[in-house]
Formats: C-alpha cells, sequence, structure tokens
C-alpha cells in the first residue's frame, strides 16, 4: 500500500502520471532519465548518489527534480552525493561541494569555508547614481582615505565591487560616500555561488586569474 502511493507520488512529481501504463522504451530521453531518478529514490534510501541528473530534463523538470532532493534530504534525512556540471541552484542543497580537476580532487569541503578562505571580508556591489570617472575616482579616494582595510575594483563604468573587513562597516561606507556628495543608486551584498566557486578553483588550477 505505501509502495503504490509512493509510486504515484513520484510519477507525478516526475509529470509521468499520463504515461504510467507505457513501456520504458518508448519514452524520450528526458522522460528515461525522471524515470532513472524515481526508481533511485522510490524506497527513500538513506544515502543517494546520482550522476549528472538533470541531464535531459527542460529547467522546469531540473529544478522539480532539486525540490524534491531538497525535500528528502530536510524530511528523510538522506545524504545526497551528486556529480554534475549544472551549478545553478545548488546553493541551497549543497553543503559540501568538492571541485575535480583531470580526476584529482583539487578542492573540498563546506560551502561557507571554501567561499571564506577566497573571498574573506564582506563583499558588496556600489552601484553609482551619476556614472563618471570623476566620481569613481572620488571614490576610490574615499576608500583609501577613510576605509584603508577595504579593497576595491571596478567592475563596470558605473559599479565598484568592494571587499570590507566586517559587514558592520556598510553603513559607515554608505554615510561616507554621500557625505562626499557621491550619489549611490543601490549597494548590494555579493552572494558567492558554486559557480563562482568552481571556476576561482580551475582558474588558480590551471594559472589563470581568480
Amino acid at each position: 500500500q505505501q509502495r503504490r502511493a509512493r509510486v504515484d507520488e513520484l510519477l507525478e512529481v516526475m509529470e509521468l502520471t499520463d504515461r504510467a501504463s507505457s513501456l520504458a522504451g518508448t519514452f524520450s530521453k528526458g522522460m528515461r532519465q525522471k524515470l532513472g531518478v524515481a526508481r533511485a529514490v522510490i524506497h527513500k534510501p538513506e544515502l543517494l548518489f546520482l550522476d549528472e541528473p538533470t541531464t535531459g530534463l527542460d529547467p522546469e523538470a531540473s529544478l522539480k527534480l532539486i525540490d524534491l532532493l531538497r525535500e528528502m534530504i530536510a524530511s528523510d534525512h538522506t545524504t545526497l552525493v551528486m556529480c554534475t556540471h549544472q551549478l545553478d541552484g545548488l546553493e541551497t542543497l549543497c553543503t559540501d561541494i568538492g571541485v575535480l580537476i583531470d580526476g584529482r580532487m583539487a578542492a573540498s569541503g563546506p560551502m561557507e569555508t571554501l567561499v571564506s578562505e577566497r573571498w574573506p571580508g564582506h563583499w558588496v556591489t556600489i552601484t553609482l547614481a551619476i556614472p563618471s570617472p570623476e566620481n569613481l575616482e572620488l571614490a576610490y579616494q574615499v576608500l583609501a582615505h577613510e576605509f584603508v582595510e577595504a579593497n576595491a575594483t571596478t567592475t563596470e563604468t558605473s559599479k565598484l565591487l568592494v571587499s570590507l573587513p566586517h559587514a558592520d562597516m556598510t553603513e559607515r561606507l554608505v554615510v561616507a560616500l554621500v557625505h562626499h556628495e557621491i550619489s549611490i543608486r543601490a549597494i548590494v551584498p555579493v552572494q558567492r555561488s558554486i559557480r563562482d566557486v568552481y571556476f576561482d578553483v580551475v582558474d588558480s588550477e590551471r594559472g589563470g586569474v581568480a
């Protein structure tokens, strides 16, 4: 009885309910991928290994699969080990990550640790309301004079990427810029992603610029 209910649940999640009586050999690549994942999770395993589970799935189906896996981790306490090249949207799913390069584990550990090692401090993106070389230069001068521990780079004509030692310095930074008549359109905390970590590791390993 539980098995029947679980089958119906997974067929609905994988959008295969209308093909429940069809032969698997008649399925498309994406449908076979959904069926394979459903078979792997039907018994609510304590440990689950998945290799490229979103291959062949459209974006909507990929999101539904990630939601299903997230629910299994939270509700069934499933430990998930997943190999994938599709890095978007995994931040809410993975607590630890590993980056393989040429068959070797180039970096591994908790996501927060890998981020803090590569980008220490608190990072924000500042968008100037009036972009100009003069305003950018003035903003640099303010940072150099009043926030000697901060680092800044220009990402666009109107944007600064700033690293602060502590998050509570953000308000002081805004006050200082406004005091020097530098109008700010937006200031947004930078959220590093698994994609950011991946490319930073790859660049470092291959001699690129991180």
